[in-house]
């Protein structure tokens, strides 16, 4: 069985190429400037806790424990050295990457599909979608993209130098997350066993040994420093055997695949435009010109059931509502202040309810991405076997195209299998599923005599499906980003003079929560719920506690807390939510740490510190027994109860230790 020549994008369309790939860079970096300001909340911190304490002189291995990312949080801490401790620096690092990785999803496309047109309507997409995606995503954005083009090089001519490359990324990708360097490893083999068919002077046993060789010469090259300071420390068994854990905690449970049992363009795009009465608990934060009058009258025209007597610690009220799918309720949101915040309303399907025929909800939008997303290695395969069963029927060469689509549907459903726990998750595999898609767009394959009917039922079939899932993907991209204003540029350029002072501010916390605001909060307000406690707590820890001071820091995704505060983590981690080394033996080594540090606080960004600490019955009680709950602050906070304040924080009169 031959291959044929590797095929590329056309040389004579050489200036082309580089002008479209300068627009879409362009059109990227709008887009992620543009919506900046919606990114700067607690997951896109996800490394610059680690990245505190390096910084602080903490070693990764004995004062605390990193989770899986050392690269990344390296990269972290030279860019905070690099902009003197401004955010700047982190969402620097997060927006280059990532339109460096739709830059090489770009090149892709073009190479699949030797078609500008295609290319820019699929990544065009692509781009937009950006508005919506979580930048802590980029080294996904980055590193799966360009180990396709690595790997895509290879086979077309395997070699050492290539075989280096791909050894070299797999190791980086390793680094910044474990788990991406083993998706890239399986490239890598998928990649190494289809070369050995397309090139066959690469079949020597001497090439396979050097090329194998130099592949992971050049891994282990890069890893073994790495590996060798585990050791010394944690010990790698201990270290693998600890990150596998949170690992399997967080992987999907079911196959993704799955999802592609519900597909359906047409349900998509109508919905239901009817739903069963459901009575539901809501909660209202009511907006400043609501006075005690005007929240009566609403409480009766909407028919709300008050749950308790007042307002809540944050200001919210708790109703019961008679129908959450009554549309009439989304008149309310004009009486709310921050009214997508309000727990318990289904504002996606009320909008549905009222929204144009064919406009999905974000809702269906965000489930329609992930099944076309899992659909396209399906297809990738599909049309890679059908070229190979014609090519072998006939006698001709395989085309160098089913090779490519091959070893992308391979990856992907490698990647997808065991990334897409969350729906939303598919956001970070978007740039290379359109860039993919845009070579099914434009595929053509000579149709032999005796599979004429074949190709030409293929070549039908492909086009209707493509423009079928072209235009309900349209629709879903418009209907999934236009919350974030993405299509009202003007309003979002507006924001680009806040957002750049709170990525350049230093200290970070001054933007964040200015000092003399939160020190103007009383009791009153606090109670009243008019204030932001989570950002006014962020304050207080940081200016009522000493440099050397540590804070244990808990909550579902509490990354952004030890940044703002400038303070280290107490206990060595800050899992606690999802009971991270809560066995016995690692409990015990933990508790140890704790107890060696000053940690005149605990704080939680959710439950109450206390309920996350639960799997620990040493260190639960050790909590129990030495600190108390800040007055207000419903078990959120600890504190010490060891330690005598030194003075109090503004006129809330919480007691500081410095």
């Amino acid at each position: 069985m031959r291959i044929g020549a590797p095929t590329d994008y056309p040389r004579s369309h050489g200036p082309a190429h580089a002008a479209v790939l300068a627009l879409v860079s362009v059109a990227a970096a709008a887009v992620l400037l543009l919506t900046g300001s919606a990114q700067l909340y607690d997951t896109n911190f996800q490394t610059l806790w680690e990245a505190t304490e390096l910084l602080a002189g903490d070693h990764p291995y004995r004062d605390f424990f990193e989770w899986g990312l050392p690269l990344q949080a390296v990269v972290s801490a030279a860019a905070q050295i690099l902009t003197g401790h401004r955010l700047i620096g982190e969402f620097l690092v997060q927006w280059i990457v990532i339109v460096a990785g739709v830059l090489i999803s770009l090149h892709l496309a073009l190479r699949l599909s030797r078609s500008i047109a295609a290319s820019l309507v699929t990544m065009g997409l692509a781009v937009i979608l950006l508005a919506a995606t979580p930048t802590y995503h980029y080294p996904k954005l980055f590193f799966y993209p360009l180990a396709v083009w690595l790997s895509w090089r290879y086979i077309e001519q395997p070699g050492i130098g290539r075989a280096v490359a791909l050894g070299v990324t797999t190791a980086l990708a390793f680094l910044f997350r474990h788990d991406h360097g083993v998706y890239i490893g399986v490239l890598a083999v998928v990649a190494f066993a289809l070369a050995r068919a397309a090139v066959p002077a690469s079949r020597r046993l001497r090439s396979m040994f050097a090329e194998s060789g130099a592949y992971t010469a050049a891994a282990t090259v890069i890893l073994a420093p790495w590996l060798i300071v585990v050791q010394l420390n944690e010990g790698v068994p201990e270290y693998v055997r600890a990150r596998t854990s949170l690992y399997e905690d967080w992987a999907a449970t079911d196959s993704p695949f799955l999802a592609l049992l519900e597909m359906n363009p047409i349900r998509t795009l109508v919905g239901e435009r009817s739903m069963t009465p459901t009575p539901a608990a809501v909660s209202i934060t009511w907006d400043g010109h609501v006075d005690a009058a005007r929240r009566a009258e609403l409480e009766r025209r909407y028919r709300l059931r008050p749950l308790h007597d007042g307002p809540d610690d944050t200001g919210r009220w708790r109703y019961e509502v008679p129908n959450v799918y009554d549309a009439a309720l989304w008149d309310l949101r004009d009486e709310m202040e921050n009214a997508d915040s309000a727990e318990g309303f289904r504002w996606e399907r009320l909008e549905r309810l009222r929204s144009p025929f064919l406009v999905p909800t974000r809702e269906a939008a965000e489930l329609w991405l992930l099944q076309l997303a899992l659909l396209m290695p399906i297809l990738l395969l599909i049309s890679a076997g059908i070229d190979f069963l014609r090519a072998s029927a006939t006698g001709t060469s395989i085309p160098q195209d089913c090779v490519r689509l091959a070893a992308a549907g391979a990856f992907l459903i490698a990647v997808e299998s065991s990334l897409f726990r969350e729906t939303s998750y598919v956001m970070a595999v978007i740039p290379m599923t359109a860039a993919l898609g845009a070579g099914l767009l434009t595929r053509r394959t000579a149709a032999s005599p005796a599979y004429a009917r074949l190709g030409a039922f293929w070549a039908a079939s492909r086009h209707a499906v493509a423009a079928v899932l072209l235009i309900v993907t349209s629709l879903a991209t418009f209907s999934y980003v236009r919350g974030t204003g993405i299509f009202n540029p003007i309003d979002r350029a507006r924001t680009i003079p806040s957002l750049f002072a709170a990525l350049t501010t230093s200290p970070p916390i001054d933007a964040y929560q200015p000092s003399a605001a939160a020190r103007l909060y009383d009791r009153q307000t606090w109670d009243g719920g008019a204030v932001d406690k989570g950002r006014l707590l962020v304050r207080y820890l940081h200016e009522c506690t000493l440099p050397d001071d540590r804070i244990l820091v808990t909550g579902s995704t509490p990354y952004h807390i030890t940044y703002y505060t400038n303070r280290r983590i107490a206990g060595g981690h800050l899992f606690w939510h999802h009971g991270w080394r809560s066995d016995p033996v690692r409990e015990a080594k933990v508790f140890a740490i704790l107890q060696a540090q000053s940690v005149p606080f605990a704080l939680s960004t959710h439950d109450p510190v206390l309920n996350d600490l639960r799997r620990y019955p040493t260190i639960h009680e050790y909590f129990l027994k030495h600190y108390v709950e800040l007055d207000g602050t419903r078990g959120l906070v600890l504190v010490d109860t060891r330690r005598q304040p030194t003075s109090t924080f503004g006129r809330l009169g919480f007691p500081c230790f410095r």
